[in-house]
């Protein structure tokens, strides 16, 4: 699936946001049942039998993430929280912009 089209700007003032593509979260209404988790977008995995299989690719271009992002944790408290799964004794890897990279734990 492919979403294109065209954006024009106006001749004057500020446009406060231009968006290929807008997902409003959708209201839930509630008739007694739980919900245990729900989500505006919701990517269960990523295709296979390429190269590389991404569920999420950011090609070019700044991410804006405005709250909280957890990696390893579905309840971040930190603005980017990082969590081992498990038993796991994998290292993390930071590198600034020079190109030094740091243990972190």
């Amino acid at each position: 699936m492919r979403i294109s089209g065209a954006i024009t700007e106006a001749s004057s003032g500020t446009h406060s946001l231009f968006a290929g593509l807008r997902i409003d979260p959708p209201s839930i209404t509630t008739a007694g049942a739980t919900v245990t988790n729900s989500a505006s977008l919701y990517i269960d995995g990523a295709m296979s039998n390429a190269t590389n299989n991404y569920a999420l690719y950011v090609n070019n271009g700044s991410t804006y993430l405005a709250s909280n992002v957890g990696i390893g944790t579905t309840s971040p408290t930190h603005p980017l929280q990082i969590e081992r799964v498990g038993n796991s004794s994998a290292p993390v890897f930071l590198q600034n912009v020079t190109g030094s990279v740091v243990s972190v734990f």
